[in-house]
């Protein structure tokens, strides 16, 4: 919490908007205080705060707002709506229908804790701290497609990226050599595509080879680099990084273990919204698994970072996975912006080698090619009818 006491005692409903307790049950909601400020009758108690009193409206759209974690913003219409909905089952002495009219004349006062933007004569409602989480995400990432591409103190060619990608002892090169070599020519594409990007996306699903374009980056930049810059690689999760690691050999944190050694974590592993340290010694932060990442760790992840000595970010993942569980889907929204501005900086890869070698080991591949019919919404569809069709057989 932290308005001041004089501000807390003109609106009690403060502790139920601004409390952050020890974990995710630990929390003030807007029962507790309406009970106190707006007792039974039968009490006998002062009333502190009327039924139809604009706190009481902002505290109930921050508690609805709170407890529909997936999305950014409501339209303000449905949250409207759902508050009526709740007021509908107090008692007639606390009951109060509201409408857009209360808002609207103490605007201010509601600003403090929300942001409305209105869109197509739609009005859309925030809390303040998600809209502004998701401010600093839009203008670090503008500010990245926005610079120039990197500068290498020695070149990497075609021929250094096939090297680097290729594998003689691969068994579907042994087993269907043309087929191998035209999915590690789609890799050596996206290497060369993304490689000098301030920021870029490395997409495909399971199989397509995201590992081994992740390997060949890091060996690139050290090469290009004469092994003077610095690679960090992250992960949401624990098995994630141990997973990049192994497959790597290089050293890989969690999101949380890299924010925590700069002192953005409270003792209660919520996130601070300043006071942390940035991270003055990585020129590239590789990022797995970014599909799982919700909109305050990723906010957070980005003002550890100092952006003004790194050069590249490159945010690895499958845009098909399920989104994170807390809010927004920031992975499928950055693909949408940066393919949008610059698509150059989305490197797709196409080729499953793990569905061809099944394929080829008559182990069949049916449902995943099923599957994939249906997972087309980041705008990679088969490149014909008969695709769909040879699929259905």
């Amino acid at each position: 919490i932290y308005s001041a006491i004089d501000h807390i005692l003109d609106n009690p409903f403060i502790l139920q908007e601004e409390y952050i307790g020890n974990d995710a049950g630990d929390h003030i909601n807007f029962e507790k205080i309406d009970h106190a400020v707006l007792p039974s009758q039968e009490i006998n108690l002062d009333i502190l705060v009327a039924k139809d009193d604009h706190k009481r409206l902002r505290a109930l759209i921050v508690d609805y707002l709170k407890n529909v974690d997936v999305h950014s913003f409501i339209d303000q219409e449905t949250i409207l709506e759902k508050v009526n909905q709740k007021m509908n089952v107090y008692p007639e002495w606390k009951n109060i229908q509201f409408n857009k009219g209360y808002i609207d004349f103490e605007k201010d006062f509601f600003e403090e804790k929300l942001h409305f933007r209105v869109a197509e004569n739609i009005t859309y409602v925030y809390l303040k701290d998600i809209y502004e989480q998701e401010r600093v995400i839009e203008k670090q990432v503008r500010n990245l497609v926005g610079r120039l591409p990197n500068d290498l103190s020695r070149p990497f060619n075609d021929e250094k990226w096939a090297n680097e990608i290729f594998k003689s002892d691969c068994e579907l090169n042994k087993k269907a050599p043309d087929e191998y070599k035209s999915a590690v020519d789609g890799q050596v594409l996206v290497c060369q595509q993304i490689f000098r990007k301030p920021i870029s996306i490395l997409s495909g699903a399971a199989g397509t080879g995201k590992t081994t374009v992740i390997n060949a980056i890091i060996k690139a930049i050290k090469f290009t680099s004469n092994n003077t810059e610095k690679c960090l690689l992250l992960a949401p999760t624990g098995k994630a990084s141990d997973r990049m690691k192994e497959a790597t050999k290089e050293d890989a944190k969690t999101i949380h273990q890299f924010l925590a050694s700069k002192g953005w974590l409270n003792p209660n592993f919520t996130f601070k919204n300043e006071g942390g340290k940035k991270e003055n010694d990585i020129t590239t932060y590789i990022v797995d698994e970014t599909s799982m990442i919700d909109l305050t760790l990723m906010t957070t992840l980005f003002k550890a970072i100092n952006w003004d000595y790194a050069k590249r970010i490159i945010f690895v993942g499958d845009p098909n996975q399920l989104p994170p569980i807390g809010r927004g889907k920031v992975f499928a929204d950055t693909i949408e912006f940066i393919k949008t501005i610059d698509d150059e900086s989305y490197g797709h890869l196409k080729d499953n080698m793990r569905q061809m070698e099944n394929k080829i080991d008559n182990k069949g591949t049916g449902i995943i090619d099923l599957a994939s019919i249906y997972v087309q919404e980041d705008g990679h569809s088969f490149e014909s009818k008969s695709d769909t069709e040879d699929v259905l057989k």
